[in-house]
């Protein structure tokens, strides 16, 4: 990794662990750009892994569209929401719940999203629970990221409560806590979605099993401000879509879960929207 690489990382993970949002030292992308457009991101993985996966894929799309990113990475998810629920971002990588609420409060409009795969909710247990039936989960303490993430957590909770599945929800901040809560035996049952559940070692995916599995909906967008000219949103939507017909570039993509992005509008949440998520979201 370049000197100037590990620097901008030590950066992240210092701020990170300060407690405070961690921002790229540097402009990423187009150097000569007169505009620089924070890009903030849904915290679903550490922020090392954040880093690591977005900082190349804003790299090549902001030299493609002659763009500037700052990229964002807040601790945890309430404080992401607290970012979106004041507009502060230009650019967020948000889930579909997160995504309608910032349009409702700062007009936050789609722009793309994985095109080929829906995004679904898991339930996991342990590997040696006997019993593959939600009703076995009725009274017990099932745990969750974030009350608002969107697949671990708001849709296995309706799902629950439309199935008549009353459990005790707690909340443990990230997707690997969910799993190693699930494991040491303080939550009975865990949500994720697959792509966290898949990238744990070998060793944590062994000792669970998914039970259940959601229905599925549009996946997270990358979404832009209201601040954001057209002119800039078509100049990465371009870059985006052209970034699949570049081996590296879409290498990229596929690290970041948006293997075969395709352009999205509201229509494409409808469905998320007629769930009146809200009595489950905090």
């Amino acid at each position: 990794m370049p000197l100037k690489n590990i620097y901008s990382l030590a950066f992240v993970i210092a701020g990170f662990m300060s407690g405070s949002n961690a921002v790229a030292a540097e402009c990423i992308g187009d150097q000569q750009a007169k505009s620089r457009f924070t890009f903030e991101v849904v915290p679903q993985f550490p922020a090392a892994t954040v880093y690591a996966t977005w900082t190349p894929l804003l790299e090549s799309l902001g030299r493609a569209s002659k763009l500037c990113f700052e990229l964002i990475v807040p601790k945890d998810i309430p404080e992401f929401e607290a970012d979106l629920s004041q507009g502060k971002p230009d650019f967020i990588y948000a889930n579909p719940y997160q995504f309608i609420v910032a349009k409702k409060k700062q007009k936050y409009n789609p722009l793309v999203a994985e095109g080929k795969r829906l995004l679904s909710g898991i339930l996991v247990v342990k590997a040696s629970y006997p019993s593959l039936e939600l009703k076995s989960l009725s009274g017990e303490k099932v745990a969750f990221p974030a009350p608002n993430s969107f697949g671990a957590s708001l849709l296995t909770r309706y799902e629950l409560s439309q199935k008549g599945v009353a459990i005790t929800p707690m909340y443990v901040k990230t997707h690997g806590n969910v799993y190693r809560n699930v494991i040491n035996g303080d939550a009975l049952a865990g949500g994720g979605i697959r792509s966290t559940f898949e990238a744990e070692p070998k060793e944590i995916q062994d000792e669970l099993k998914v039970i259940f599995t959601t229905q599925g909906y549009t996946p997270h967008p990358i979404a832009t401000s209201s601040k954001v000219s057209e002119n800039t949103r078509q100049r990465f939507l371009q870059a985006i879509l052209e970034c699949t017909t570049i081996p590296v570039c879409h290498k990229q993509l596929i690290a970041v879960q948006i293997e075969n992005p395709r352009k999205v509008s509201n229509v494409d949440y409808k469905s998320v929207k007629v769930l009146n998520l809200e009595k489950f979201a905090q």
